[in-house]
């Protein structure tokens, strides 16, 4: 009948219409789908270039380094060969004849000033203060030595400047700062070639003080630890002997 036939219509509208919505969202959510992996995709393809921008930049960062460190360094050796040459340059202390030259320790200040960070520098100011010592200027090589002591970081240097410091101040006759001093050598640079002297140079300063026992037992030390043809155990030997024929 026209009112059947009427439903059956409405029916197949209403499942046409039902369909074509759910194709309508299907759609739109397939759209919605490709942006959001699209998305996804463009913010792979930002931290991809990201990334690789990082990269460069550690590798552009990393080629500058090494060129600055291959310079520095190629600097470093040139001033150290400039040092060397600039020590050689000056008279030797002692000439063949064996006359002592006049080389001012300013000669040497002024190497160490002019080739700074370089061992060629931290030798002429060591030097230089020995000049200084030797000339009996004992306070200005005091001061030299002690400024040595607190700036370089080689303990063969280190020792050398310790010596220094103490022997300078004996030579102001500062006796007791003195004895302070080669006894906090002796302690510390254990093994360096400075001590078996600091150990005479100590042992008879204790003579003068008449502490005898410190000396023997100075003396004892260098002859048990020292070669028996070493020039200090033989001088430790002797002062020794000397020093008990006065009991």
């Amino acid at each position: 009948t026209a009112i059947e036939n009427d439903l059956h219509l409405k029916r197949l509208e209403k499942v046409l219409t039902d369909k074509c919505i759910e194709n309508a969202q299907i759609g739109e959510q397939r759209k919605i789908g490709e942006i959001e992996q699209n998305v996804r995709e463009q913010e792979l393809l930002d931290k991809k270039e990201k990334l690789e921008q990082e990269i460069q930049q550690l590798e552009d960062f990393h080629k500058k380094a090494t060129f600055e460190e291959t310079q520095r360094l190629k600097d470093l050796n040139q001033n150290e060969i400039n040092a060397n040459a600039a020590m050689f340059a000056l008279p030797s202390l002692v000439c063949a004849s064996g006359k002592t030259t006049e080389v001012k320790a300013e000669e040497f200040q002024k190497i160490a000033d002019e080739y700074p960070n370089t061992k060629a520098a931290d030798r002429a100011e060591l030097i230089g203060a020995g000049v200084l010592f030797g000339d009996g200027k004992y306070a200005e090589a005091e001061k030299q030595f002690t400024k040595i002591l607190s700036e370089e970081d080689s303990t063969v240097l280190q020792a050398q400047a310790a010596l220094g410091v103490a022997a300078s101040l004996e030579g102001q006759g500062k006796i007791p700062e003195a004895i302070a001093k080669y006894q906090e050598l002796v302690a510390k640079y254990q093994g360096e070639n400075v001590v078996p002297p600091a150990k005479l140079t100590l042992a008879r300063l204790f003579e003068t003080q008449n502490k005898s026992e410190d000396a023997l037992k100075l003396y004892d030390d260098l002859m048990r630890a020292q070669n028996p043809y070493d020039p200090w155990a033989a001088e430790a030997r002797e002062r020794r002997e000397l020093l008990l024929q006065k009991f």
